[in-house]
């Protein structure tokens, strides 16, 4: 197994820079770092400039082999690491993690990574029962070609994206349910979160099924992306519209938000182009 740090915030709702944090006597980044290290074959950690790499290699104690440089070309953020991790680093079979999790521990990181791997989706990650993702801990096996890449490059020179397109752009994908975890809420809850009080296990429990999406061959957002980019606003908006009602029966809420929020961005650009959508 192959694991992936996302360790390229910049720690904004944080006085400081929260990967430098001690938990325990150790840094935020050395513990999510060893803890990986205990269970991973590899462990690279993504950050956002040489500046972080130099950082937190000094940390680490690690060389720049460690690390994985965010590719302005992807944008910014968690989904630029990820990308950056599969298109620059040509990474399959990886469970990307994020960097801030004070109670995270190895057996917690095995037994996702174990989870997500069996469901034999090309991505995979973690739902909260009210539809919610845990999208930054997310595990690819496989399968995008050079194409997406190329579509992302144009992509990012327009819009932010968020880390949910690796569901959303795959040709399958699965959703494992939190309260089927041995794992408790606890470990999902960043440093940022630590004074709003530990979670209940029940806030996990109520949803117990494996969600599957099905998007085939022609997935819906890389079809939108196309249409847009060729100007064809309407025919973008319609197949995410159908892409937001395919979210909606799967009780998938994050996804239907995020689905919204797309067809509210391109009906803007459009106006904003001065075209109609």
């Amino acid at each position: 197994m192959i694991v992936v740090v996302l360790a390229g915030g910049r720690s904004t709702r944080f006085p400081g820079n929260k990967l430098l944090a001690k938990i325990d006597g150790r840094r935020l980044i050395e513990h999510v770092y060893r803890e990986a290290e205990r269970v991973a074959e590899a462990v690279y950690v993504s950050v956002s400039d040489e500046r972080q790499a130099a950082l937190y290699g000094g940390v680490l104690g690690l060389g720049g082999e460690s690390f994985i440089v965010d590719d302005p070309a992807f944008g910014r953020g968690p989904l630029c690491g990820m990308l950056t991790s599969i298109f620059r680093g040509g990474l399959t079979n990886v469970l990307f993690i994020p960097a801030d999790l004070p109670h995270l521990r190895s057996e917690h990181i095995e037994e996702v990574a174990s989870r997500l791997s069996s469901l034999k989706a090309q991505a995979a990650t973690l739902m909260w029962p009210n539809g919610r993702l845990e999208s930054l801990w997310m595990y690819y096996r496989g399968g995008l070609g050079g194409d997406v890449a190329e579509l992302y490059r144009e992509v990012a020179r327009r819009f932010d994206r968020r880390p949910t397109d690796m569901i959303r752009i795959v040709g399958e994908a699965a959703l494992y349910p939190i309260g089927g975890l041995r794992v408790e809420p606890l470990a999902f809850r960043d440093l940022d979160m630590l004074n709003a009080g530990p979670p209940r296990r029940s806030a996990a429990q109520g949803r117990v099924e494996t969600v599957v999406i099905k998007h085939g061959e022609t997935v819906p957002l890389l079809k939108a992306f196309r249409a847009f980019l060729a100007g064809d606003v309407s025919s973008a908006i319609e197949v995410l519209l159908a892409e937001l009602r395919e979210y909606l029966e799967l009780g998938v809420s994050q996804l239907v938000r995020q689905a919204a929020l797309d067809i509210a961005t391109f009906t803007r650009a459009s106006w904003e182009a001065g075209g109609t959508p």
